[in-house]
């Protein structure tokens, strides 16, 4: 029996670190996120990889409003949604410097 309560996977390139997933448990099953990755491919890779290392089959991700096609992918594979949210900002909204590597959020509960 596993008795983490959470993990890091990496995925190494050629030249070091080009993603990650973190995983942590949660009431059913593990939540995971932040998830960066070059590509889908290598997102459910390390999604999978993240899940597997604390023994769960089931995990939830917060995936952000720029990766629909992710979200296509997932529900394509057997995933659904629960819910959505919207993000509201006064001004300019902030911009990440590669959003196309981010695709799930480290956590909605923090804000």
């Amino acid at each position: 029996m596993n008795t983490e309560t959470r993990c890091t996977v990496v995925l190494d390139g050629a030249e070091g670190p080009v993603g990650f997933a973190t995983a942590r448990l949660c009431q059913e099953g593990c939540k995971v996120g932040p998830l960066i990755a070059p590509t889908v491919d290598a997102a459910l890779a390390l999604m999978s990889a993240a899940t597997r290392a604390l023994g769960q089959s089931r995990a939830i991700l917060d995936v952000p409003g720029a990766q629909g096609g992710f979200c296509n992918t997932l529900v394509s594979l057997g995933w659904q949604t629960t819910f959505e949210t919207a993000r509201m900002y006064r001004g300019a909204p902030p911009q990440p410097a590669h959003p196309e590597t981010l695709f799930g959020v480290a956590t909605l509960e923090l804000g």
